[in-house]
């Protein structure tokens, strides 16, 4: 059976009128692959690019592609990006409506997104 994808894991999350979570990012950026992590891939890994691969990588001596970025594949966060459909001018107003959606979602993102380390809020 192939792997979920991204696509796949964002429709399992419910959506209410007001709220949906509709894509993922990175923070502090997404981690970039470079040279390094494509030839070891290719020597080692079968040409695959799995987040072990990168792991192994990094562990002789690859980093990720962004200008003086030290941080492991494993220190750059998944985000998850919740659009807030007709929204007040401050979400401090719907507060408890975000909260409500969060805490609904929590076990469905547990199990589709277990290394999520938060959400972002589009207007």
């Amino acid at each position: 059976m192939s792997e979920e994808t991204t696509e796949e894991k964002l429709k399992r999350i419910p959506s209410t009128e007001r709220l949906s979570v509709f894509e993922t990012t990175s923070d502090p950026h997404p981690y970039c692959i470079t040279e390094k992590h494509v030839a070891h891939a290719s020597k080692h890994c079968c040409g695959l690019l799995t987040t072990e691969c990168i792991r192994e990588a990094e562990a002789n001596g690859a980093t990720c592609g962004v200008e003086g970025c030290m941080l492991s594949v494993d220190e750059h966060k998944l985000v998850l990006l919740v659009q807030v459909k007709n929204p007040p001018d401050n979400l401090n107003d719907i507060a408890d409506e975000l909260q409500a959606y969060l805490v609904r979602i929590k076990p469905i993102v547990e199990e589709v997104f277990p290394k999520c380390a938060g959400f972002g809020f589009i207007k």
